[in-house]
């Protein structure tokens, strides 16, 4: 498989040793960039979203909208404290990751998609 196939899976491995029978690869193609882990977030069915919002747009997005949980969720800590302090501090992350993943920024990104995506 070359990687201009596109239609091949690709397995990307992150491991500093070459094991016996591998060769370390840089690619120079240009569909492969860095990214920073976010861009699943930003994804919209039916739109190519191959090329993820600037970052600066997806931290604006982020920051906005993980505020008002984050607010939101100040009034609920005084009624976790029968909770052990682990179990507590879990609480925070799992409530706002599930929110932001399953609820809030698919419509979110629905509803900003011509400022994410402008000619997109």
């Amino acid at each position: 498989m070359t990687t201009e196939d596109a239609t091949e899976p690709v397995t990307i491995v992150f491991s500093r040793e070459v094991k016996p029978g591998h060769r370390r690869v840089l690619s120079t193609n240009p569909r492969m960039q860095k990214t920073i882990g976010l861009e699943i977030w930003f994804e919209l069915p039916g739109l190519d979203t191959s090329r993820p919002p600037p970052r600066w747009k997806m931290w604006i997005v982020t920051v906005v909208m993980i505020h008002p949980l984050s607010l939101a969720f100040q009034f609920l800590v005084p009624h976790l404290g029968w909770m052990p302090v682990p179990l507590r501090a879990l609480a925070l992350p799992v409530v706002l990751v599930t929110a932001m993943s399953l609820a809030i920024m698919p419509v979110v990104t629905r509803l900003l998609r011509r400022w994410l995506y402008p000619g997109g």
